[in-house]
């Protein structure tokens, strides 16, 4: 229409704006079209008003947070979940964000050599057959202030049966799996978005990943970082497994492991879109990430592993991981935490859970041992652009880490920030002795679901953004997918014994030889408070775990009450079963305790996720969930909900295509 009343062929540009105004007070005279642009005038009274309101609001919300980290671990902690959950009142506060904003979704190291790691046979070949270290890797173009990285002796890198066992771990764990390939993608790399193996709350990814690799031939041990994008390791630094003082047979149990992960979070990342409760989706993640881990090392590579918990120590991890000079930034939303070691060992050794702990503890000390030499003056300064701290040990750090915003922080996003490190703080400065050294959780098992079968389904893996209709569904689910779901879901739990063994509340919608209603998965030593002991059970799904019925309800119904507690999501509603991971209430645990409910929650859901896709179906977690309405619905008292999953037939999503690496156009991730 616009087109049709406006000269296009006007020579000058003020004969197009002059046309313009007078078309625009032409519409103000219109009737039809008045009320509509009344509401989109500017007020500037107004618009000092709600600025105003939205300064008060914001200090408010300051002193707020303020007076919850003044109380103790348990009581502030409670009253962090309480503020960031979803309830009838209202939903919980997030910030004004801005897309353009949006943070970088992976941490790179410029200038550090590069180790690209080969893509498993299975999938798309390289071109290159044999991996290659890249010198000065990164895409910051070289220029005079970048310094040239030494050289690396190709005998340092790990052995070929290495590199091809850290290629298949995190090919099938935390590599990006899909991508945007149209138009829009190429046209505006700033809406560019892919899909990942282990998902994340937004596509924030606010997990990274590092890696020690022992090589038995050099003696060394080595940290690199992985890079998702490029399926590649940057090189941080290498350390001679004869100086961190362990013993011969503590030396040897070390170098037979075939690496350790650390994983951290950069909580930011997902309070820029969800505030203070992006601290709880952050968790979730690294819960994802476990699992994902745990699929790949047992399920693929028929290894064992286990999980070790140094969220207690971020000094000394940051230490060891080289994080001090992203953690000393003056922008504290760079922070980088450290969270979880995954170890993972050949089939016939017993993971040395205590060695590891200490082995990573001595590199630390050599590192803390060279910034004191550079602090009195016994070693000479550095002033080139990449991070070197060489000693007597040849411990040099590599490359230089990148930016995650590109904004300078804002009130708003600083007060919500502030109530995330809040939790981060709380739940992690509150270990006991004995949770400090113990091994949490205990060895995790993993069902046998065939190798081939269990890569499909980890590079297959979407969240579903919508299920077919129930009518429509041509492969419905029955009783006995149910119970070999909940018995995956068993065996995988993380949770330190029966007393945080997790529940799990299922809304039944459509399910063969199953009534609609409401059921419950729990320990039969669990006792929850608002539940009647006459429920009937249904099944023994595995070992001392059963299956309750509470009450039947009328289909729709059903479906309307796993919707509401779910934000009113249609993906609750039109699945066969609704999930909602229900843990122990904040005030009847510790800090540590609330933390590892959150990784088991994750750790869970990326079970249901390969399983879903195994099976022929999909899987959507829920991240967005009302906290309030969950807890009622299943007359739960004492227990609280910190995940929802949904299962169904999913439509395809047309917007993504599987990534391929061999064509690497976009750098920009």
């Amino acid at each position: 229409w616009l087109v049709a009343n406006v000269d296009i062929k006007s020579e000058t540009l003020e004969d197009e704006v002059k046309k313009l105004k007078t078309l625009v007070e032409s519409l103000r005279q219109d009737d039809a079209v008045t009320p509509y642009l009344s509401q989109h005038d500017y007020n500037e009274d107004e618009a000092e008003k709600k600025d105003t309101k939205t300064q008060k609001e914001t200090e408010q919300t300051k002193i707020a947070w303020s007076t919850i980290a003044d109380c103790a671990a348990v009581e502030g902690l409670s009253r962090y979940h309480k503020k960031t959950s979803h309830l009838k009142a209202g939903y919980a506060e997030s910030p004004n964000r801005q897309w353009i904003f949006q943070p970088k979704l992976s941490r790179r190291y410029y200038y550090s050599p590069l180790l690209f790691l080969p893509v498993p046979s299975t999938d798309t070949v390289r071109s290159t057959s044999l991996p290659k270290l890249l010198r000065g890797g990164g895409y910051k173009a070289p220029s005079a202030a970048a310094p040239e990285t030494s050289a690396y002796a190709s005998e340092d890198l790990p052995p070929p049966q290495v590199v091809d066992q850290l290629a298949t771990l995190f090919y099938y764990s935390m590599s990006v799996s899909a991508a945007q390939e149209h138009m829009q993608a190429q046209i505006c790399p700033r809406m560019f978005s892919s899909k990942r193996v282990n998902p994340s709350s937004g596509a924030l990814h606010p997990v990274e990943a590092y890696v020690w690799v022992p090589n038995k031939q050099t003696g060394r041990l080595t940290l690199w970082h992985y890079t998702p994008p490029h399926h590649c390791l940057e090189l941080r630094y290498h350390v001679l497994s004869s100086d961190l003082g362990l013993s011969k047979e503590e030396t040897q149990q070390l170098m037979s492991l075939t690496c350790i992960v650390a994983l951290t979070t950069v909580v930011s990342r997902e309070v820029w879109k969800y505030g203070a409760r992006g601290w709880r989706y952050t968790q979730l993640d690294v819960g994802h990430a476990i699992g994902s881990l745990r699929i790949a090392a047992q399920g693929i590579l028929k290894q064992d592993c286990c999980v070790l918990d140094i969220s207690h120590l971020p000094d000394v991890m940051g230490t060891a991981l080289a994080l001090n000079d992203i953690n000393k930034r003056e922008d504290k939303r760079e922070l980088e935490h450290p969270a979880v070691l995954v170890v993972v060992g050949s089939g016939d050794s017993t993971i040395p859970a205590e060695v590891v702990r200490n082995a990573v503890t001595k590199m630390a000390g050599l590192a803390t041992q060279e910034k004191e030499k550079e602090q009195e003056g016994e070693a000479t300064s550095s002033t080139s652009v990449t991070a070197q701290q060489p000693n007597a040990t040849n411990l040099r750090i590599y490359g230089s880490p990148n930016d995650s915003f590109r904004t300078q922080p804002h009130d708003i996003t600083d007060t919500h920030f502030h109530g995330a490190e809040l939790a981060q703080s709380l739940t992690t400065s509150h270990h006991s002795d004995e949770q400090k050294h113990r091994l949490v959780p205990a060895w995790l098992k993993f069902p046998d679901w065939g190798v081939n079968n269990t890569k499909v389904a980890v590079r297959q893996r979407r969240s579903a953004m919508d299920f077919k209709r129930p009518g429509l569904a041509d492969k419905a689910m029955a009783k006995h997918h149910l119970m070999d779901l909940l018995s995956c879901c068993v065996t995988m739990n993380m949770g330190d014994g029966v007393e945080h063994a997790v529940c799990i509340g299922i809304w039944v919608h459509q399910v063969k030889g199953l009534p609609s209603g409401l059921y419950l998965l729990k320990h039969d030593d669990s006792k929850l408070e608002g539940i009647a002991t006459d429920v009937q059970t249904v099944a023994v799904v595995c070992g001392d775990y059963k299956l309750l019925k509470l009450k039947e309800v009328d289909e729709t119904a059903n479906r309307n009450s796993a919707a509401e507690c779910s934000c009113f999501q249609r993906i609750a509603q039109e699945c066969f079963v609704c999930m909602a991971v229900l843990t122990k209430s904040v005030s009847q645990q510790t800090p540590t305790q609330y933390l590892h409910d959150h990784w088991n929650a994750g750790s869970l859901g990326q079970t249901v996720y390969v399983w879903a896709e195994k099976t022929g179906w999909n899987c959507t977690g829920m991240g967005c969930f009302g906290d309030e309405a969950t807890q009622e619905c299943f007359g739960v008292t004492d227990f609280q909900s910190v995940y929802h999953l949904s299962v169904g037939i999913g439509n395809d999503d047309i917007r993504f295509e599987p990534y391929n690496y061999e064509d690497r156009k976009f750098s920009f991730f």
